[in-house]
């Protein structure tokens, strides 16, 4: 165990089973390590605030550590932090900038930083997360590309000019993922995503 997580979970014990389930599923599909143990604290804590818990001891321990911590320390948190605040709705959000200490908030500003300023080029970004998932390439697209293969969009990279609020933008392309492995950079008049459910 990383001793960073190790200190934060000792402070706040009734996390602890949550956090060693999570690891364990994460442990049976390979995954190991100090991100992944700061990814489990999140789902951990995330589970205790839904269930009511305080965790009022983690918050503060945390902005204790940060206000000394050491760069590898920082990634860390940083890491448990951007789990968190993606696993969160708004409500949720809202809630946990009530319970963190001033040097936390100050970090998370950091973090959210680079989201407002892609926000401002990509106004319709929170649509385009839902692009992410299975597609094919298209049967027009240039044979490099493997037209009609089945690919994962693993990834969108928003050109110099932005979205103007439509797709990917005209620079815009797709990051898809082939069977074999292989990733390629691909237009999106070349990429065929399912249609959305009505559901």
């Amino acid at each position: 165990m990383d001793p960073l997580i190790g200190r934060l979970l000792a402070g706040s014990p009734e996390l602890r089973d949550d956090w060693d389930r999570e690891v364990a599923k994460e442990a049976r599909r390979g995954k190991a390590g100090d991100m992944t143990e700061a990814a489990a604290l999140a789902w951990a804590t995330l589970t205790a605030l839904q269930a009511r818990r305080d965790c009022q001891k983690l918050f503060v321990d945390l902005d204790e550590i940060l206000r000394d911590a050491p760069v590898e320390d920082w990634l860390l948190i940083d890491a448990y932090l951007d789990d968190l605040m993606m696993a969160m709705d708004n409500a949720e959000f809202e809630d946990l900038l009530t319970r963190i200490g001033p040097v936390t908030r100050r970090e998370i500003d950091e973090i959210l930083a680079p989201v407002g300023a892609l926000m401002r080029v990509a106004p319709n970004m929170p649509d385009l997360i839902s692009h992410l998932g299975p597609a094919t390439i298209a049967s027009d697209a240039p044979g490099h590309m493997q037209p009609g293969s089945a690919v994962e969009i693993v990834g969108i990279k928003i050109g110099q000019d932005g979205t103007h609020g439509e797709g990917i933008g005209p620079s815009g392309r797709y990051e898809v993922k082939f069977a074999n492995g292989s990733t390629a950079d691909v237009e999106e008049r070349f990429v065929n995503r399912p249609p959305k459910s009505t559901k």
